[in-house]
């Protein structure tokens, strides 16, 4: 199992040699090697993807998530702001 950090320095390590590999060999290669770096990452966090969570656990911590303080607030201002802008657009009522 591979941690965090060793996907995210083998990434910078690998964009690297990508970077270098683009100024010296023709954009097939290059293509190539991105491509590579793409699959590479893919089966990392595939392997690293060990819970079994079900769509009810996720949705229970999205809901969860979306009650904290931080996320409540800017909830609420853009609903004040659907609120407004909906107000703008309803004709006058006599």
């Amino acid at each position: 199992m591979y941690s965090f950090e060793m996907v995210l320095m083998l990434g910078i390590l690998l964009s690297k040699m990508i970077t270098s590999a683009i100024l010296k060999v023709s954009v097939k290669t290059a293509l190539f090697f991105c491509s590579l770096l793409s699959i590479l990452v893919l089966l990392v966090v595939m392997r690293s993807i060990t819970d079994n969570i079900t769509e009810e656990k996720l949705l229970e911590e999205i809901d969860e998530i979306s009650l904290l303080p931080m996320y409540a607030d800017r909830m609420q201002q853009a609903h004040t702001k659907m609120a407004q802008q909906q107000r703008r657009r309803l004709p006058p009522q006599c």
